[in-house]
C-alpha cells in the first residue's frame, strides 16, 4: 500500500492572516431541502422493493445531478414512484435545509444549513483546479458545535451541541450538488469531499463512517475515495481505528508535537502525540484492503504556523529522521518501517510542505 504524507497548515489559524478580505454576495436566495432525505442511506434493496431497480437508478441519477426525485423536476419517474419515495422515505426528522448561501470573489460558497432544533450548521464549496482540471471541493461538517476546544478555532469554543446523523450529513453533499447546478458556470463540477467543517468526524466516527459509505457508492452518489478525506484531531485512538474502517483518505491535525504545547491547543487532549501515533499506525496496518497495493492514503498533518517544526511532525508520524522531509523519498527505502505484529510500519513515498 502506498501512503503519502502531506504536511498542511492548519486552515483555521490561517484565515485571519492569509485570507484577503472579499465581500460576499448572495449565491442564491431560496431555502431549498430534499422531500425525502431518508433516501439517501436507504438501502438500495428497500428501493427497488418499492420503486424496482430501473427507478432507483432514474432516482440516484437525479439525486447526483443535484435535483429532488421526489419533485417535478425530475419528470422521468412517474407521480406515483415520486409519491411512494416521499410517502416512504420523508422521515419524520425536518430535512436538513439551505438557509443562506454567500459567495465570494474567488467563487468560494458558503452555505448556512438548518438542521432543526435552532441548530444550523456551515458547509463551504471551494472552487480549485486538480491536476489542471477545474472541480469543486465541498467542506462538510459533523457535528453542531465541536467539543474538542481547540484554542484556535470559533467551533470550538461554542461547545457541541449534538452530533449530525449519516443523513444529515448526506444532505449536506446534496444541498451542495444543488447549489452547484443553481449557479450553473459559475462553479465547476463538484468532486471531492472534506470532512473538516464544523466538528470532529473521529468524535462522531460511526455516522461520519456512515456518511462516507453513502458517497463513495457508485451507486449512490459515486464519489471516488481518493477524493473524500475523514479529518479528526484524534481524540483518541480508537477513533483512527473506526475512520480508517471507512472508505476514504484520512487527516490528523496534529497541531503541536509537544505534548504540553498540544494540551495547550486542544485543551481535551487526553492522549500523548506518540500514543495517537501508533493508534493511528496501527488502525491503517488493520484496515488494509484486497485492492490496498493499488490505493494512495493521504495522511495529512495540520501543523499550526510558527508552533511545531515540520521535521518533528515528521519523525512523530513515521518515526524516521528528519532527513526525511525532502520533498521525495525513495519508494524502496527503508526508512520508516519496522516489523511489528501483523505487518511492516507504513513506507512514506512523497512528503509535501505548505506553511
Amino acid at each position: 500500500m502506498k501512503r503519502h504524507l502531506l504536511a498542511l497548515s492548519c486552515c483555521a489559524s490561517l484565515t485571519t492572516s492569509l485570507a484577503p478580505a472579499v465581500t460576499t454576495t448572495p449565491a442564491t436566495s431560496s431555502r431549498v431541502a430534499l422531500r425525502a432525505p431518508a433516501l439517501l442511506t436507504a438501502p438500495a434493496p428497500a428501493l427497488d422493493a418499492l420503486v424496482g431497480p430501473a427507478r432507483r437508478r432514474l432516482a440516484w441519477n437525479a439525486l447526483r445531478d443535484g435535483r429532488d426525485p421526489c419533485g417535478a423536476e425530475t419528470p422521468e419517474l412517474s407521480r406515483a414512484a415520486r409519491a411512494a419515495l416521499e410517502d416512504a422515505f420523508a422521515g419524520p426528522a425536518q430535512a436538513a435545509t439551505r438557509q443562506d448561501a454567500k459567495t465570494a470573489a474567488d467563487g468560494t460558497t458558503k452555505l448556512l444549513v438548518d438542521v432543526g432544533g435552532g441548530a444550523a450548521v456551515e458547509s463551504v464549496l471551494i472552487p480549485q483546479r486538480t491536476r489542471g482540471k477545474p472541480t469543486t471541493t465541498l467542506c462538510v461538517s459533523t457535528q453542531v458545535g465541536c467539543a474538542m476546544g481547540c484554542a484556535f478555532c470559533a467551533t470550538g469554543k461554542m461547545g457541541l451541541s449534538r452530533s449530525l446523523v449519516a443523513t444529515e450529513i448526506a444532505e449536506q453533499f446534496w444541498l451542495g450538488a444543488r447549489t452547484v447546478r443553481e449557479v450553473a458556470g459559475s462553479l465547476p463540477a463538484l468532486r471531492s469531499v472534506v470532512f473538516m467543517g464544523m466538528g470532529d468526524a473521529g468524535a462522531n466516527p460511526k455516522h461520519a463512517a456512515d456518511a462516507a459509505r453513502c458517497l463513495t457508492d457508485n451507486e449512490r452518489f459515486g464519489v471516488s475515495r481518493h477524493r473524500l478525506t475523514l479529518s479528526t484531531v484524534g481524540p483518541s485512538p480508537a477513533a483512527f481505528h473506526a475512520l480508517a474502517a471507512a472508505p476514504g483518505q484520512l487527516a490528523w491535525s496534529v497541531h503541536a508535537v509537544d505534548a504540553d504545547l498540544r494540551k495547550r491547543l486542544v485543551p481535551t487532549a487526553a492522549f500523548s502525540p506518540e500514543a495517537l501515533r501508533e493508534g493511528l499506525i496501527e488502525a491503517l496496518d488493520a484496515h488494509r484492503r484486497p485492492d490496498a497495493k493499488d490505493r494512495a492514503v493521504m495522511l495529512a498533518v495540520g501543523c499550526c504556523v510558527d508552533t511545531v517544526d515540520l521535521r518533528d511532525a515528521t519523525s512523530l508520524l513515521c518515526g524516521y529522521s528528519a532527513e526525511a522531509r525532502t520533498a521525495r523519498s525513495d519508494s524502496r527505502s527503508e526508512i520508516g518501517r519496522r516489523q511489528r505484529g501483523r505487518g511492516r510500519r507504513p513506507q512514506v513515498d512523497c512528503l509535501a510542505a505548505v506553511t
